[in-house]
């Protein structure tokens, strides 16, 4: 059986994520996302929070990081127009920046639940790094 990966479709840039400690303000159940080992983050780069264009190195659609999660802990931080209520963060401990294109295909909800095989990623090629 293969294992199950949460996917996040996010505008944030990867120093953004950095700062906040993980990648936040989604969501989603807290219990299924516990339930995965990694989290795929995948461009959109054309939401409305989206940064310029040219502050952006991957093409919409792009996975650019796959973070090891450690822990799914209630949001910190969210946009102005949202409430902090029901909202997540997934810390990682462990992440590897890629860029492979178009693993996003236009999926409605900005969280999704597939595997490693389906998005095309070899998870044994990758030299994880310490999240600090």
């Amino acid at each position: 059986m293969s294992t199950q990966v949460l996917v996040l479709f996010t505008s944030k840039l990867v120093s953004t994520i950095f700062n906040e400690g993980g990648t936040q303000a989604w969501v989603l159940d807290p219990a299924h996302a516990r339930r995965c080992v990694y989290a795929v983050l995948c461009r959109n780069t054309r939401g409305r929070n989206a940064p310029p264009k040219d502050q952006v190195p991957e093409p919409h659609g792009s996975a650019f990081l796959v973070g090891r999660i450690s822990d799914v802990v209630p949001a910190t931080s969210v946009h102005p127009n949202a409430t902090i209520k029901d909202r997540w963060k997934i810390v990682f401990d462990e992440y590897v920046e890629i860029c492979v294109p178009n693993v996003w295909k236009s999926w409605r909800n900005p969280v999704k639940y597939m595997t490693f095989e389906e998005l095309g990623i070899d998870i044994e090629r990758l030299d994880f790094k310490k999240f600090l």
